[in-house]
């Protein structure tokens, strides 16, 4: 633990939580709950001997120190901010950044992402490393395509959904009820079935098409977490015993975000995947009562089927411009933006 004025930074989170955590909510947004960061530590990420906490006052960051200091996330991460969402004042992001600054090792960049521009942090921390002297842009990470439920029920939603997916889900469930065979299960609680249910979607997730996963254990560990505070919504599709899809889907704060999905190879004639997400947003609409369901990362088309809202994810780059590794860094990040700039024209 150090400390710079009123900034002190942490290098443990066990620390942080002893000494300064906000209560967080219990309802807030899963990626910025201290106990989400805590499972990427210890499971998904490389490098987490580099988490640099950051608290003043209410605002508390979690950071990763390296050539660079950067937000301590990665592709797991579908949202970076403030630990239990909190609004920060801009006294407190003001104290934060200058504290970054005013740092022996002189971080030539700092890199924050993917952050929601709605959320008031993004704007007001990216003024205040302004106000400390770096030199801020902003640049897009990805994508994000979520539904506003807008109070209704999953069979009025479905009237909703393109013709085209509605006569796949029709066709596809006809064809797997005349199996007798088919069962959907839903894994929410910590009971004797938890691990089973994890076990055939860590097994499905292998038979899939999907790349492997560069961190087994995360997903496994996110899942007991998610069950344990009541997150976890793990839905499986078997067939003649066999789980055929899975898909991991997480419910907080009235947002049901659907993570990790995957189905076997060979049973694509059965839509696996279309007859899951339909039970799973059933359960999100009806049991759940959600607000919002969101596909968290990425631009794919099947996603438009479902949702009916795009946003953008954006991330905060700072140059340090009395260093020269910040000023290389400034020039190639100009460049890059111009010749992408330069390729959509």
């Amino acid at each position: 633990m150090s400390a710079s004025s009123s900034v002190t930074f942490y290098t443990r989170l066990a620390a942080w939580r002893e000494q300064a955590m906000p209560v967080p909510a219990d309802d807030g947004e899963i990626f910025y709950d201290p106990e989400w960061f805590e499972t990427l530590a210890d499971f998904g990420i490389e490098g987490a001997d580099g988490l640099w906490l950051a608290h003043t006052g209410r605002l508390s960051l979690a950071l990763q120190t390296g050539r660079q200091l950067t937000a301590f996330s990665n592709y797991y991460a579908a949202l970076f901010g403030p630990m239990g969402g909190v609004v920060p004042t801009p006294a407190e992001c003001a104290a934060l950044a200058a504290a970054l600054h005013a740092d022996a090792r002189r971080w030539p960049v700092i890199r924050l992402q993917p952050l929601d521009t709605e959320h008031p942090f993004c704007d007001t921390f990216a003024q205040a490393l302004t106000g400390a002297g770096y030199r801020v842009d902003r640049y897009f990470c990805f994508g994000n395509w979520s539904l506003p439920v807008a109070g209704r029920n999953f069979a009025t939603y479905r009237q909703s959904l393109p013709s085209r997916l509605q006569n796949t889900l029709r066709r596809a469930g006809n064809k797997l009820a005349r199996t007798g065979k088919a069962e959907f299960h839903i894994q929410s609680a910590v009971d004797e079935r938890l691990e089973t249910a994890i076990a055939e979607f860590v097994e499905i997730y292998a038979a899939s098409w999907k790349t492997p996963e560069p961190f087994p254990e995360f997903v496994p560990a996110l899942c007991r977490l998610a069950a344990r505070r009541g997150w976890l919504r793990l839905g499986l599709l078997r067939l003649d015993g066999m789980a055929v899809a899975g898909q991991v889907w997480l419910v907080s704060g009235g947002k049901a975000s659907i993570f990790k999905l995957a189905y076997r190879e060979g049973h694509e004639s059965f839509s696996p995947g279309s007859l899951l997400t339909a039970e799973l947003m059933r359960h999100a609409l009806d049991v759940d009562a959600v607000r919002e369901v969101d596909y968290l990362c990425g631009d794919d088309a099947y996603k438009r089927d479902w949702m009916s809202l795009r946003r953008e994810r954006i991330g905060l780059v700072a140059f340090r411009m009395d260093s020269l590794a910040g000023r290389i860094a400034a020039a190639r990040h100009d460049v890059g933006k111009w010749l992408r700039q330069r390729s959509i024209r």
